[in-house]
């Protein structure tokens, strides 16, 4: 009898938290294109082939679309075939794509698994699970796939008669970007390396030896660039970016190209997209003049001339979830990355609506927002834009949103807050490719001038990835070791500090927790600071004393969400927390009381109003009913 009563208070509670968890949807129903590739059939008819990625609480998902291009009669194809799971399969992100020279396979691959779609057959016919992502793809005078990885810098080939794969090591001891690869007729394979120090690399497969082009002492930040030649001629120079000096590739040495009397030689078309690069003409004529996956339209030029438009439709389960914060009025506003979204959810009338894909704001996200009066505020990744929009004002191309300013400084933008009087907006952030070290933008509210306050001579090697204002003036920073981007990482722990918003120096700074791992969330209340490191241990700093005061391992809850989104302090005086696996509260006497197990993984965050936490899953909003009678 005591065990099914047992079993019906827990069933009830069971279903009381659940009562109380809401699932309000996907706030973004579209997919990113990744690369794209104008092709025909054997019967002459145009295709367009791209990559969809999407994003599920699972992680990220990609398939393969074949658009008709006259009819807009769209094929998707998941990945890997023998999954059961069908469209629900989780394929990890394409970065690169390659066409086979006589246009009948398809190479990618979906996160680590390399593959090879037959265009002919309609069916993927290889399959193979590897280190790494694909960032480069080069077809050999023999019909061999040659291809190279990220993050080791890895060659691989696979021959498409005899289906030998075969894997020969590393290009580069360091580097974990080889954007760029081409085979040459010598036997030699070439590539292009970034991005802390460019590099380029011969290497020949049959005797396993490898040469750096580049001398260590000319090495710099930057990507070196190889590519094939409409002559035939593989080229190189030693930044992507510059045309000189240039180098032909021939025999395992780079030979200086020393007359500049002909134009810059044309790179050939090789079949090979990366990332969002398109190949748009149609083998024997016509082209595509314009492909919008997320918008689901397209014009396309035919053999005559004629354009037509396009309608095509997919099935996705939306783009995910970077941001979302209170804003103005009432609404949840908050971002989505790949592709990016604006969008707001209105939870008086339930209805999520999204901004339709803004040209103003080109970019892949943000990664947090600020809302301050009607306004709010946010830092564009890839490239530090931090950009404004007036909620009181229509939407204008030409002033609302506005762009205050372009920092390199925080490329990759994580911190977003307030200072305590209100007056300035702060964002930090990772720096660019290869390099180490973030620096801070602070954003006037009165007359919205934007401008970097360089941090790295005081925290080397860090950057601050997430903030908080303090009363009395100071504002709390907890930092992040690590380089995205390529970078090599020269910090060994991360640090919280404190620091002065007048003068805009750090007064103080300690490692709060004996692991050093990344500080992943803040929030303050009374003068203590709580926060959660990469490795879930949730510290309470007193700002007063400067001590750490508590430490607590949170890991039943899972690991923290993106960087300032797991903790918030909400008008009920209490601080909550979203975790990957659950939700807890912190009490003022700073008492951890778990509120609810998650049905699917929380993935970003946070936001508080009218007694609802919201929070992301994947590319879903989620949003838990707080009980009043518990606080």
């Amino acid at each position: 009898m005591r065990k099914i009563f047992l079993a019906i208070a827990f069933l009830c509670a069971f279903l009381m938290v659940n009562a109380q968890l809401t699932d309000h949807g996907i706030v973004a129903a579209v997919s990113e294109g990744r690369g794209l590739i104008a092709h025909r059939t054997p019967e002459g008819e145009p295709i367009i082939i791209t990559i969809s990625a999407d994003r599920s609480e699972k992680g990220p998902r990609s398939s393969l679309l074949i658009v008709h291009a006259r009819t807009g009669k769209t094929d998707q194809y998941w990945c890997p075939p023998e999954s059961s799971e069908g469209e629900n399969v989780t394929g990890g992100e394409s970065f690169a794509s390659m066409l086979s020279s006589d246009g009948k396979f398809f190479y990618t691959m979906f996160g680590d698994l390399f593959l090879e779609f037959d265009l002919v057959k309609r069916e993927w016919t290889f399959s193979k699970k590897i280190e790494g992502m694909v960032m480069s793809f080069a077809e050999a005078p023999d019909g061999k796939v040659f291809f190279a990885n990220y993050p080791r810098s890895t060659l691989y080939s696979f021959d498409p008669r005899s289906r030998d794969f075969r894997y020969y090591g590393r290009l580069d001891d360091v580097e974990k970007y080889p954007f760029s690869l081409a085979v040459g007729n010598d036997g030699w394979i070439y590539a292009g390396i970034g991005t802390a120090k460019n590099n380029l690399v011969a290497f020949h497969p049959e005797s396993g030896v490898r040469i750096g082009l580049i001398g260590e002492n000319q090495r710099e930040t930057g990507e070196g660039y190889v590519f094939l030649g409409e002559d035939g001629v593989i080229y190189a120079t030693h930044q992507k970016k510059q045309k000189t000096p240039l180098f032909r590739m021939q025999n395992g040495q780079k030979i200086p190209v020393r007359d500049y009397s002909f134009p810059f030689p044309k790179k050939a078309v090789t079949g090979f997209a990366f990332w969002q690069h398109r190949l748009n003409d149609f083998p024997g004529g016509g082209k595509v003049e314009k492909f919008v996956l997320r918008d689901k339209r397209g014009l396309v030029v035919d053999e005559r001339g004629t354009v037509h438009e396009i309608t095509f439709d997919y099935k996705t389960n939306g783009a995910g979830i970077t941001s979302l914060t209170l804003g103005p009025d009432g609404t949840i506003w908050g971002s989505t990355a790949h592709p990016f979204r604006l969008w707001r959810y209105d939870p008086g009338k339930d209805v999520i609506g999204d901004w339709k894909g803004i040209a103003e704001i080109r970019g892949g996200n943000f990664p947090n927002l600020v809302t301050s009066d009607k306004k709010i505020y946010g830092a564009l990744y890839n490239g530090g834009m931090v950009w404004r929009f007036d909620t009181s004002k229509p939407w204008d191309k030409s002033a609302n949103p506005s762009l205050l300013g372009r920092f390199k400084e925080i490329a990759r933008p994580r911190a977003a807050t307030k200072t305590s009087d209100g007056k300035h907006i702060v964002f930090g952030g990772y720096p660019g490719y290869g390099i180490v070290g973030g620096d801070l933008v602070f954003v006037n509210t009165s007359n919205e001038e934007a401008i970097m306050v360089k941090i790295q001579d005081q925290i080397p090697g860090l950057s601050t990835i997430v903030m908080r204002s303090l009363p009395g003036g100071l504002l709390v920073g907890g930092t992040s070791t690590a380089a995205p981007g390529g970078g090599s990482a020269t910090a060994k722990k991360a640090v919280l500090y404190l620091m002065d918003e007048t003068s805009r120096q750090i007064v103080f700074q300690t490692v709060p927790v004996a692991s050093g791992r990344d500080i992943m969330s803040l929030e303050v209340r009374n003068g203590l600071v709580y926060g959660i490191t990469a490795d879930a241990q949730l510290f309470v700093f007193n700002a007063g004393s400067k001590k750490i005061i508590s430490q607590t391992d949170i890991s039943a809850y899972g690991l923290p969400t993106r960087p300032g989104q797991s903790l918030i302090l909400a008008e009920d005086g209490n601080i909550y927390g979203v975790m990957s696996k659950g939700i807890f509260k912190i009490g003022n006497d700073s008492a951890i009381t778990k509120l609810a197990d998650l049905p699917e993984k929380a993935t970003a965050g946070i936001a508080f109003y009218n007694s609802r936490l919201y929070f992301g899953c994947g590319s879903r909003l989620w949003s838990y009913k707080i009980d009043k009678t518990s606080l």
